[in-house]
């Protein structure tokens, strides 16, 4: 016992400024740590792991009313060393992307922020708002695109990219085994997903040289 508590905190000491900052980004992908998802009456959970130890939750809701699907994110991570949230999501109309955001905190503080809303047929204005610095840029999106949020209730069979809430920019995807998928994030990352019929079963990547998983744990 006492060489396991010793390797678990040295796996805490490596988790640098950096990594804290990575880790509390990933959050938001999930993409990190317990997550709830209600869709269609079901509710699937998953446990996310820094090694062997659950660091945090997630929750991930779906309504669905007519026409409209939204999912809204809350997540939260705390370690040895630090500690943060997330929220997240996104909306759909007739299949049709009009608007998705993405708030990260650091110890209940706001360090980042990014909005996207659709403005004509295929136009979307991405605000992007940290600490020191605001930016507005138009991109032009497919508005059926998938977005990063999505693919924990959707695989995305024959796409080549997927949209970043919180980066607010097309991530490439890449098929690579069955039901198996890699999305490259504009932080240098990947991360793979694994799926069984439609469902995401387990995605892994890393973090400071960590490796981070997420599995399912329960369906209900």
């Amino acid at each position: 016992m006492k060489n396991l508590r010793q390797d678990y905190n040295e796996c805490e000491v490596r988790f640098s400024h950096q990594s804290h900052l990575q880790l509390r980004n990933l959050i938001c992908i999930m993409s990190f740590l317990c997550i709830a998802v209600q869709s269609a009456g079901q509710t699937y959970t998953y446990d996310v792991k820094l090694g062997s130890k659950k660091i945090g939750t997630m929750e991930l809701f779906c309504k669905i009313s007519g026409s409209s699907r939204e999912f809204q994110m809350k997540s939260s991570f705390k370690t040895l060393l630090t500690s943060g949230k997330c929220m997240m999501g996104n909306m759909y109309v007739k299949n049709k992307l009009k608007s998705a955001y993405s708030y990260n905190y650091s110890r209940d503080e706001l360090v980042e922020k990014t909005t996207t809303e659709l403005i004509n047929v295929t136009d979307y204005l991405v605000t992007q708002t940290s600490k020191k610095t605001k930016t507005e840029d138009v991109a032009s999106i497919n508005p059926g695109q998938l977005t990063i949020l999505s693919l924990y209730l959707q695989e995305p069979m024959n796409m080549t990219n997927v949209y970043s809430e919180r980066f607010g920019v097309l991530c490439p995807v890449k098929k690579v085994g069955a039901g198996q998928y890699v999305v490259f994030t504009p932080d240098g990352r990947t991360s793979k997903y694994f799926y069984t019929g439609n469902t995401c079963k387990e995605m892994q990547t890393k973090i400071g040289g960590i490796k981070i998983t997420i599995i399912l744990k329960s369906t209900i």
